[in-house]
């Protein structure tokens, strides 16, 4: 009797499983897209030049993340967006992550 129980419950534990793991994972990418911004807007206030800004931050961001660097009159902007894989076998649609840092003193 508890065999049959268990199997009947044993697919919600593994679709709440998936959900947490898909969760965890899309809170590791912001914070890892956060920081990208981060280092590199400062990099960018430096007055390091775009390649190295977009090298800088894609070194920490996540795979598939687009970079762009965007000077103001005294400010630098990065902005960080890119996909972020949901665990679901396909039946989840895709989730994105993006963050945006801006320093002052840009070239």
């Amino acid at each position: 009797m508890v065999a049959a129980e268990l199997a009947v419950a044993m697919p919600a534990v593994v679709v709440v499983l998936a959900l947490a793991l898909s969760g965890l994972g899309l809170g590791l990418d912001q914070i890892r897209c956060t920081d990208a911004v981060g280092v590199a807007a400062r990099a960018a206030a430096r007055g390091d030049g775009d390649g190295q800004v977009v090298a800088t931050a894609r070194a920490r961001a996540p795979s598939g993340t687009v970079i762009s660097v965007s000077h103001g009159v005294d400010s630098a902007t990065v902005t960080a967006d890119g996909p972020a894989p949901v665990i679901g076998l396909g039946v989840l649609p895709g989730c994105r992550v993006s963050a945006t840092a801006a320093r002052e003193g840009g070239s």
